[in-house]
């Protein structure tokens, strides 16, 4: 029987921008502590806006590279009127693949007539490949 180390193959980052959102770039950045994949990523609103979409967006920046999406479409990480879970577009392939120290930036493109409260981004990184990412819902 083994025993399964907590965080010792998982990484979760965590980005947060609390309040009421205003459409902005880098509204909060974290590090990757490992080389992995992306198996996951689950975003939620505190409070839902109104009227409209807001669209948020992850870019990932190699340690010394420029900085680019995570997603291959327009809907990036979509909170609908008066939603607060969030739909996605897919992770492409290429940005699956982290290294250490690889920089993720939380970007709000644009917000609810009425703004959303609160909003929070998790990526789990886990060191083997995963297959295709899963959004929706935080992994078990």
């Amino acid at each position: 029987m083994g025993i399964a180390v907590r965080n010792v193959d998982y990484q979760v980052v965590q980005l947060r921008n609390p309040g009421t959102q205003a459409a902005a770039v880098a509204r909060d950045v974290a590090l990757a502590e490992m080389d992995g994949y992306i198996a996951n990523i689950y975003a939620e609103l505190e409070t839902a806006g109104t009227t409209g979409n807001q669209i948020s967006d992850i870019h990932r920046a190699a340690a010394a590279g420029a900085s680019a999406t995570i997603f291959t479409g327009a809907t990036k990480i979509t909170h609908a009127t008066t939603s607060r879970t969030a739909t996605y577009s897919a992770v492409s392939a290429t940005e699956q693949k982290v290294k250490k120290g690889d920089r993720f930036s939380l970007d709000v493109d644009s917000i609810h007539t009425t703004a959303a409260i609160g909003l929070v981004v998790y990526i789990h990184i886990k060191k083997r490949d995963p297959g295709a990412v899963k959004n929706v819902a935080p992994p078990g």
